[in-house]
Order: structure tokens, then sequence, then C-alpha cells
């Protein structure tokens, strides 16, 4: 492919630089040349883009459109300035292996990078700007309101896709030293912004692995990150690794992961979580390291659900996101220890898939002890998967209290939130809960124990545990904590809290009774 060097374009009525390499070997004159014999021209290499500018054209500043370019090596683009433009100032389309390192991104319509189900994409060095105060002046000496005040156009600097894309790929987007600045201009506005508002994110599983690698820094940004797009359309367990902390909202710099702001990912990804701001469904959980991994199965019209067991016997139920003919695909992202993965049907009723496969998407940058993952099967064929990293990280039950269901349930079905305060004496007292339904109206009876809501709480002493799983709405259920029947057992100093569908109901410190039930 050929070079590029300091070109300037403007005022075109559609796009500016625009590379699309053509699907195929060589045609034309040269394709029967001995050096051209077996050139993919979706592989070919970009010998250099370098100082190159794109302002005012009407619609996108440069594309990479849309015929899976993958070259053999990085391809970079440098030092590109493009601004002003009507809609988009860089697009990446179905591409990988890019890097956009140094220029200017600033000032165009809605979109300043625009990475859409692109991978292994990295952003170095670069200005991104929402819209500067000198555009603003200079579309109000031309009686011209900005774009980003309409509340229905959102301004985006950085945008990419939840779902890789390409087999051979490492990871999403990955972004290091970029500076944001001049976001603040009202609407659904982000400096970065998790999700496809194509609706293209596949099975609806997050494994375009995002990290954001140091030094990234905001100028006049309300609203940093946003993943409410993807939220909408069901990806519901992001994890993008911040190595220096630049996002903790806590302003400790603190590293972490910015998942999303959802019962089940901050239970599996522990430590201390905080939402961050409103409107944006992330929370910020700081010293963590997390591997996201994904189980994909034979599609059987049996299997609901993935259920993880921590060494704890905590409970993390994966409600099934969307199969296709032939496989179904669940998706976590887990910090260190070991994991038992079982299936369930609608039941809750043991189901063991074929052909398990467990992949193990982009290693972290921080360092923790392995993560494996054991599938429980009949007759058991697959082999504990595990990636092994440096530095152990101490993992801790889960401690905080939210309020929020982890995933959507399905129709006339609830998630029901099941929340524990224990004390001291769990152990010697061998304190358990289950969750029971009952079988019969006409007797009352609770015989029915349901699968997956059941556990010891021996090794939970004096700390808040939560559970969970979507329920039918159409049957009645009772929650019991108890231990053992003794003399020196007088109940637990604690509480036990349910919601389940409309209903909340609570019993604290119950010390008359070995037995709490709601």
């Amino acid at each position: 492919m050929n070079c590029f060097e300091g070109n300037v374009i403007a005022g075109a009525c559609c796009h500016g630089y625009w590379i699309e390499p053509q699907q195929g070997t060589i045609r034309g004159a040269s394709k029967n040349l001995k050096e051209n014999e077996g050139i993919d021209r979706n592989k070919l290499n970009l010998l250099q883009f370098e100082n190159n500018d794109v302002h005012s054209v009407s619609s996108f500043g440069m594309r990479l459109y849309p015929n899976r370019w993958n070259p053999d090596e990085q391809a970079q683009i440098v030092n590109l300035r493009t601004y002003r433009n009507g809609n988009v100032g860089i697009s990446l389309h179905v591409d990988t292996n890019v890097r956009l390192l140094g220029g200017f991104y600033g000032d165009n319509g809605f979109r300043q990078i625009w990475s859409n189900l692109a991978d292994d994409i990295t952003i170095e060095g670069a200005h991104v700007v929402g819209i500067s105060l000198k555009f603003r002046e200079a579309l109000q000496r031309a009686n011209r309101n900005p774009k980003c005040n309409n509340k229905n156009l959102a301004l985006h600097g950085v945008s990419f896709s939840t779902r890789k894309l390409f087999q051979g790929s490492s990871e999403g987007m990955r972004l290091k030293n970029v500076q944001f600045s001049d976001f603040d201009c009202g609407g659904n506005n982000y400096a970065i912004h998790a999700g496809d508002e194509q609706s293209r994110n596949g099975d609806l599983v997050y494994d375009a692995i995002t990290k954001l690698d140091g030094g990234i820094a905001f100028n006049n940004v309300p609203v940093k990150m946003s993943a409410c797009i993807a939220e909408s359309q069901g990806v519901v367990s992001v994890a993008f690794e911040d190595v220096s902390g630049d996002l903790n909202p806590n302003g400790s710099s603190t590293p972490g992961f910015i998942v999303s702001n959802n019962v089940l990912v901050k239970f599996l990804a522990g430590g201390s979580c905080q939402d961050l701001e409103e409107n944006t469904c992330l929370s910020y959980c700081e010293d963590v390291c997390l591997q996201t991994i994904t189980v994909t199965i034979d599609s059987t019209p049996e299997i609901y659900e993935m259920v993880l067991t921590n060494v704890w016997d905590t409970e993390f139920t994966i409600i099934i996101p969307q199969a296709d003919d032939s496989r179904i695909r669940f998706g976590a992202s887990l910090p260190a220890g070991a994991f038992d993965a079982s299936f369930r049907n609608n039941d809750g009723l043991a189901v063991y898939p074929n052909n398990v496969d467990i992949e193990m998407k982009g290693a972290p940058i921080c360092t923790k002890d392995a993560t494996i993952l054991k599938i429980i099967e009949a007759n058991p064929t697959a082999n504990p998967a595990s990636y092994p990293t440096a530095s152990p990280l101490a993992v801790n039950p889960p401690t905080s209290s939210p309020s929020k269901p982890p995933t959507s349930c399905s129709l006339n079905m609830s998630y029901m939130t099941i929340t524990i305060k224990t004390d001291k004496n769990v152990k010697q007292d061998k304190s358990k809960w289950k969750v029971e339904r009952r079988i019969s109206k006409k007797t009352g009876g609770y015989e029915y124990e349901v699968l997956g809501l059941s556990g010891s709480l021996r090794k939970v002493m004096n700390t808040t545990v939560n559970y969970g799983k979507c329920l039918k709405l159409s049957k009645c259920y009772r929650i019991q904590v108890s231990e053992k029947p003794k003399e020196g057992n007088k109940g637990m100093d604690g509480f036990l809290h349910v919601t389940f569908g409309d209903d909340t109901e609570e019993v604290a410190d119950w010390k008359s009774s070995k037995i709490s039930v709601l």
C-alpha cells in the first residue's frame, strides 16, 4: 500500500481519506508478476501515513471501510489532524491491528474516533476534543448551534464495540496517554463510549477486552465514560481495566476495573466498587484484577443458566444471554481463584452440556494468581482452564449490598435478591440458608428446594453476602436461615433481607429463634 505524508483535504462533499483494500488477490496488469503471487489485498501493509490533515468535509474525515482490513504489520496513522468535519473524525469499521499515534481529533459532528466492530485498535498520545471554545465562537459568529446541543444526538470522543470480531485478535481497544477535553456541551456527551449503537454487539457477551493503559486525562469532561447503549442491548458484563486509576472516582489513582453496574458483575469482581456518574451504567471496582472468560457449549433448549460457585460456596447465576442454532456462549470476568461452572434448566435442575470450550480473553496487565474454571459434567472431558500470572491478589467474599438485579429475566419472572448479614458465630453454629418453593396451595407445604439458592454460611463471618436468581412470579417461595439445633446457639446478630418483584421483606437480629423465615 502507498505512502501518504503531509497532505491536506478540505471542503469535500462527503469524505476525506478513505482506505478500502479490496478483497481477493491482485488484479490488473501486475497480477501475474511473481512478487504479487498469493497476495491477499486485505492484508496489505500501510507503508506510511503521517502528518496529514482533513477538515471541513461534510461527513467523515477519514474512513477505513468496509472490507475487513487486517494488515500483517500494525498500521500506524501518525499525527493525523481531523477536525470540524460534519459527522466523524475517523471511522474504523471491521478492521484490526491499527494504531492512531498522536494527532488531533476534535470539533467533529458527533464522533471524534469511532471504532466500529474493530479489534486490536490502539490510541496513543492523541488529543480528543468534543467542541472547543474557538469552534463554539466560530459557530456563534455564523449564527449556528453546536450539534451537541441536540438532546437526541450524543457527542462521543472515542466510541468502540464490546464484541471481538476477528478470530486472531487479542483485544478490542487500548487507550494510552490520551487527553480528552471540552465535552461540556449538554446532552448525552461522553469522552469514552462503550457500545455499538447499530445493535451489532453479537451474542451479547463482552470479549473485546478494553484497557485504559495509563496517562488518560480529562479537562471540562462532566461524564468520562458510559456503557448504557451496550447495557440497553443486553451486554451487561463489561470489565475495562484501568491500569493507573485514571477514572477512579475517589481521586486516589488506585487502579482497578470499570465494570457493568449490576449486582452479578460487582459480586464477581469483589473489592470496593463505587458507581460512576449518573447515566453511565458503570461502577469502579478498585484494587481488583479480573480475567475475562467465555464458555461455549452446544445449543440445547434445556440450558437456561450457567452457575459459578467459588471457594466460599457462593453461587453466581448467569442467565443465558443469547443462543444460535448450534452454540451458546456465556461470559464473565473473574478474580483469582477456583470456580466450578454448572448448568441448569428453567426448573433449576442440572443439565450436562456437550462440547464445552473455555477461552481466556486477553491477559490483564495487573498481576494475580491463576483463575481456574472447572466445568461440572456428567462425564467429565474438559480439563480445567487456567491463566497463570504472577504476584497473588487476595480474593475476598462479596461485601456490598446492591439493589439492582444482575440481569434481565425472562417474561413472567423476576430476580430474587437475598442479602444476609452474618455474625461471628456462623462457623460454630453451622449456619446455612435455603429457598424453598411451595408445592401445594392446599397444604401450603414448602418442600421443593430451589436449586442454586441454598448453601452454608460458615465461611462468611461478620460480613454481608448476596445471592439471587430469576424465579417465576406465579410461584410462592420461603427463604430460611437456620443454624444447627443446640442449646448454645441462640440466633444470629444480623439480618435477612429479600427483594422479589415489587415486594421487600426483612427480619433482623433473630435471637429468639434458631430459624428465621420470610
